[in-house]
């Protein structure tokens, strides 16, 4: 049986695939050597949303923050933030709070300039994060990524 995480990052996939039909969702394969996680990949996902091209590495926690320790990827995603129509961030799902986010990149990494050590949900209102309208089902969370859509629009043509 997988994790509630592997098992997350599955159910993104076919949370996206609703929010945005016919479009790309390709999984960038995680190398595991038999005893920790090798992978230098910047993200879980490479999406496509009709418009923008989005890396997302999904993230699930319990507790109401994740601490950057957590999130090796972090620097990764460094090298898509600014690309014209290319979005990088984390999809968090808080599982005790049943809370799903996303964290763009550039968001993630002023957090840092700001001195803080994690991501919590008391940034909600402080920084860019988007929430991601979700319905809790039995264990999991159902999510619409189409909000992703209007924010990106707005965040990702920038250059």
């Amino acid at each position: 049986m997988l994790n509630k995480g592997k098992a997350f990052e599955n159910i993104v996939r076919q949370d996206w695939k609703k929010s945005f039909p016919g479009t790309l969702v390709f999984r960038l394969k995680d190398q595991m050597n038999g005893f920790k996680e090798t992978s230098q990949n910047p993200s879980d996902w490479i999406m496509f949303n009709g418009k923008h091209l989005f890396f997302i590495e999904c993230k699930s926690h319990k507790g109401s923050s994740i601490p950057f320790a957590a999130m090796p990827q972090y620097e990764r995603l460094f090298a898509y933030k600014n690309l014209k129509n290319v979005c990088a961030g984390f999809v968090i799902w808080f599982l005790e709070k049943d809370l799903v986010i996303y964290v763009p990149i550039q968001t993630a990494e002023q957090i840092v300039k700001d001195g803080e050590k994690s991501i919590g949900l008391r940034m909600l209102d402080k920084y860019d994060i988007v929430k991601i309208p979700s319905v809790k089902k039995r264990v999991f969370m159902e999510s619409n990524y189409k909000i992703l859509e209007e924010w990106a629009d707005k965040h990702c043509n920038n250059i």
